[in-house]
């Protein structure tokens, strides 16, 4: 009896290994999947936080890109505005300096003619001024009593502009021959 006790007591040894090593190895499976959800949940809040990083960083480098072509853009108006200032303060004042030294030049010229009464003398000299420079608009001779003598408008500012086969680069004004 006493062999028949050992074979059973080995089975059961036997017996008693296997579920050891059965229990032991489903421990293993689960500390393996343990492992492989935490693993896996780090990686999930790894990817999340690399997403908002990166969401975040694309939008503070639009932010900063849109404050930057702003200022570029405000400074760009700053100085074509100052620029555009002190270019039309620059013609103003060369076209009446011109305009000063034409008058001078012209009533010098027709003070004599006018003198000597050569009235034609004016006409001519309006013509000749309309027809070297397109930048008069008009010319006058008004006497003492604010009456226009003559008064010419260019033809380079008409409707119907002159052509330089044209005799007269002007027309008479309205305003001839009456007070200004």
């Amino acid at each position: 009896m006493k062999f028949r006790f050992n074979i059973f007591s080995l089975a059961s040894q036997s017996l008693a290994i296997k579920f050891t090593l059965f229990i032991l190895a489903l421990l293993l499976i689960i500390i393996s999947l343990l492992i492989w959800l935490n693993l896996r949940s780090t990686l999930d809040i790894m990817n999340n936080q690399n997403t908002t990083f990166i969401d975040n960083s694309q939008n503070l480098i639009q932010k900063n890109f849109d404050y930057a072509i702003t200022q570029i853009t405000e400074l760009l108006n700053k100085q074509f505005k100052e620029t555009t200032e002190m270019m039309t303060a620059s013609l103003t004042q060369a076209t009446m300096q011109k305009g000063k030294a034409v008058i001078s030049n012209l009533s010098g010229q027709i003070g004599n003619a006018i003198a000597n009464y050569d009235f034609g003398f004016a006409v001519t000299a309006f013509n000749e001024i309309f027809k070297n420079d397109e930048t008069v608009v008009y010319a006058a001779l008004i006497d003492s009593s604010k009456n226009a003598m003559f008064y010419k408008i260019s033809g380079n500012f008409l409707t119907k502009k002159k052509n330089i086969k044209d005799e007269n680069f002007y027309d008479n004004s309205e305003y001839e021959g009456k007070t200004i």
